[in-house]
């Protein structure tokens, strides 16, 4: 049989490819280009100049060494990739592994005619980012051999689409409109406000648009008190249109089909993003419904396999997002998913937690900020005892979380919901679970409760705070049995 020749990344990957990695060695010696930038009077402008000189250039290196060492191809099977000039590195993965097949175009792949194929594996993504830019052509070709090769191993029917969902403007708006976080705005609202008294208050030369507001407040309360509302009413809907606009961007024109092989997503508008996930590899679903979403009678799916994704912020992305579906539809799309589930929660109704459970989270509140409401009224008496309205608010909360939790073990399925300002549902099917953990903190022991950990492959989901002895027994039932007990 022919050897498959290697073959290598489009030539112009060598510009493509300066941006993000540039962009990578910023955000990795940021400290040291700020000492640069901002240390001065020292004598060293040589060295600063050499800082920031080696920092880009760095980019532009890594690039040209990228594109001239990195080849690829399927052989025997088996994708193939090799790279490296000092440090070499090969890697032979096998189409059965890849978790996600990612196609992504953004606006320097759009101008240059390329695409960067992203491939996630079960517990790596070192993968993703290497076939960051190869022709259309070569692109459709690597991801043709593959699933080739998956069909080879899995002999299947010939595969046919299903769209299952389309995403119009007016449903990604919603959507935006509902991601929003005021809370968070507010809070920098406040922040803002108590910087200014501080620049006021620090040898008088704050602008005089902060001392003209702190007057206002001195003479006139109530009218600062109107106007401090109107700008965080303000911001709060600059918040909710800018994350309506992003919304829109990221996930315009949405479309989610069905194919033999699991499901493929499509979406973006400077971005163009395609996302391929076998429905073997799927771990977990999660539907999110928070109260303003749920009012407009929508929920968002989440879609978790075995690959890590892509890390943001700290947290873990999960590989697929379906953005907007009807609640009627939720269970149905959750089926399409996971297959293997049954279970429609929006239908079928789950078993309530322990009923200490709500004792156990009222005091666990309690403990928590009674005494943050004891520091507000002493160092802010007496507008400080405006923080006494946390407590009941507190207290709604939590009993509202727990009237509205529920779970159900039964056949292949595991079932958990929690939460009434942002409802979670999970779904996951018992053939999945790789380990249960149980654990009983001291109020958990105070009310007999006990609360169950189902781990996945990195994933985990857990049930709402049960009777220690049922407990105890749905460990024994969801314990994944060893070699010799199969």
């Amino acid at each position: 049989m022919e050897e498959v020749s290697w073959k290598r990344l489009h030539p112009a990957s060598i510009w493509v490819n300066v941006l993000p990695l540039t962009w990578r060695y910023l955000a990795a010696f940021w400290p040291l280009l700020v000492i640069a930038l901002f240390g001065g009077g020292m004598g060293l402008g040589l060295v600063d100049l050499f800082l920031m000189l080696g920092t880009v250039g760095a980019g532009a290196a890594s690039s040209l060494v990228h594109y001239a060492t990195l080849r690829y191809r399927v052989e025997g099977g088996k994708l193939e990739i090799r790279k490296g000039l000092l440090h070499r590195e090969f890697r032979s993965i096998d189409p059965e592994r890849i978790q996600n097949l990612e196609r992504v175009r953004n606006p320097i792949h759009k101008l240059a005619g390329l695409v960067e194929v992203r491939l996630e594996t079960a517990g790596d993504v070192k993968t993703e980012g290497l076939l960051s830019a190869l022709s259309e052509e070569a692109a459709s070709e690597l991801i043709g051999a593959i699933d080739l090769a998956r069909r080879q191993m899995v002999p299947e029917e010939e595969p046919q689409e299903n769209e299952l969902l389309t995403q119009g403007v007016l449903e990604l708006v919603g959507y935006g409109l509902s991601s929003g976080k005021p809370g968070l705005v507010l809070v920098m609202v406040l922040g803002a406000i108590e910087f200014g008294e501080m620049l006021a208050m620090r040898d008088h030369q704050a602008p005089s648009w902060v001392s003209d507001a702190l007057q206002v407040r001195a003479d006139d309360p109530l009218q600062f008190a109107a106007a401090l509302l109107g700008l965080v009413l303000l911001a709060v809907v600059i918040s909710w249109m800018g994350s309506a606009f992003f919304s829109l961007v990221r996930h315009f024109s949405f479309r989610l089909v069905r194919t033999q092989e699991g499901l493929y997503t499509e979406e973006g508008l400077i971005t163009r993003r395609h996302v391929e996930i076998p429905t073997r590899k799927v771990q977990v679903v999660m539907a999110f419904e928070p109260l303003m979403r749920r009012l407009m009678g929508y929920g968002t799916v989440y879609v978790e396999t075995a690959g890590l994704g892509v890390v943001v912020g700290g947290a873990r992305r999960a590989e697929a997002v379906i953005p907007m579906v009807e609640r009627e539809r939720l269970g149905a799309v959750c089926h399409q998913v996971l297959p293997l589930v049954d279970e429609n929660p929006w239908s079928t109704p789950l078993l309530p937690p322990h009923r200490n459970a709500l004792y156990r989270a009222v005091v666990a509140w309690l403990i928590q900020w009674v005494p943050m409401v004891g520091l507000l009224v002493f160092f802010y008496w007496p507008w400080g005892l405006l923080g006494l309205c946390i407590l009941p608010v507190g207290i709604l909360g939590a009993w509202l979380d727990f009237r509205f939790q529920g779970w159900r073990v039964e056949g292949e399925a595991v079932v958990s919901r929690r939460g009434f300002w942002k409802r979670r549902t999970w779904l996951m099917a018992r053939d999945k679970v790789q380990s249960v953990h149980l654990e009983q903190g001291p109020l958990m022991r105070r009310y007999g409760l006990g609360r169950l950990h189902i781990l996945v492959a990195d994933g985990e989901v857990f049930l709402p705070d049960l009777a220690w002895d049922r407990a105890n027994d749905l460990l024994e039932r969801l314990r994944p049995l060893s070699a010799e007990e199969e």
